[in-house]
């Protein structure tokens, strides 16, 4: 593989749920050069981690020791194949040895699954927005984001109030997961 090709790789769209050969060969790549003791590069697709990470932000990872994780990192993890990054809320330490991270994207409802440290990659140290280098663990960014959260969820209470339960809120269980709440709009 030429250097160009390997750039080139690092500024591909990171799709969720993909077959594409690209992808594949990026996701591949990205988790061999984080293993590596390598940082990696890339635009984040989705609006999970918004207003912290934007869709189409330029995310840089860094391999990271997960026992030197702490709550409010932002990690990045691989889950069947998919690559996730979303902030840390609670650390599980389960009978003294085994940890347990429990994750939640910034504008999503409910927490992901519980993420064992196998599956991290690494941790998200900065992020480049319209050429500019944004540090995600900043004070001026998380009061953004504590606002954004506050409004969001302002708006979900005065849904839950004017319209019917069954209109816009949707039970969903996920196999070791607490119910998750999904929106039918």
């Amino acid at each position: 593989m030429r250097f160009f090709d390997t750039v080139k790789a690092a500024y591909l769209p990171l799709k969720t749920r993909s077959s594409s050969p690209s992808v594949s060969h990026f996701d591949n790549l990205s988790a061999q050069l984080l293993n590596l003791g390598l940082g990696v590069r890339f635009r984040a697709p989705g609006t999970s981690m918004h207003p912290t990470i934007r869709h189409g932000d330029v995310i840089t990872v860094e391999p990271v020791a997960p026992a030197n994780l702490k709550r409010g990192d932002i990690i990045l993890y691989r889950l069947q194949g998919n690559f996730i990054a979303h902030r840390i809320l609670k650390i599980e330490e389960r009978k003294g040895c085994s940890l347990n991270f429990i994750l939640k994207g910034d504008a999503s409802t409910g927490c992901d699954a519980p993420v064992k440290p196998e599956q991290v990659l690494g941790k998200v140290v900065c992020l480049e927005r319209d050429q500019r280098i944004i540090d995600p663990y900043s004070l001026r960014v998380r009061i953004w984001s504590m606002f954004y959260l506050w409004l969001a969820r302002l708006k979900r209470s005065v849904l839950e109030r004017f319209l019917p339960q069954s209109v816009h809120r949707q039970e969903i269980r996920a196999p070791g997961a607490e119910i998750w709440v999904k929106s039918k709009r």
